[in-house]
């Protein structure tokens, strides 16, 4: 789903996007918790749509979170793509 949802990010479906990347970010953090990489992927993903609707308090914190987030569980030297 977060290839659909990169798609409909590349159509400029937004509100589509982010949708989408909702329902699978709360389901990562359900079936792998909130700290598997996998979610945290998920949640910069979010924050990308989110910036990209001029939504910026809510990427950076959505952004953050995931930093902050994989510096605690790989330590800072660790990078999220």
């Amino acid at each position: 789903m977060e290839h659909f949802a990169a798609s409909l990010s590349q159509q400029r479906r937004l509100a589509d996007a982010e949708e989408c990347l909702a329902y699978v970010l709360e389901t990562k953090r359900r079936v792998y918790g909130p700290e598997d990489p996998q979610t945290l992927e998920t949640m910069v993903a979010l924050g990308s749509i989110f910036t990209k609707e001029g939504r910026y308090a809510e990427a950076e914190v959505m952004t953050a979170d995931a930093l902050e987030m994989q510096k605690k569980v790989f330590g800072r030297n660790t990078q999220i793509h």
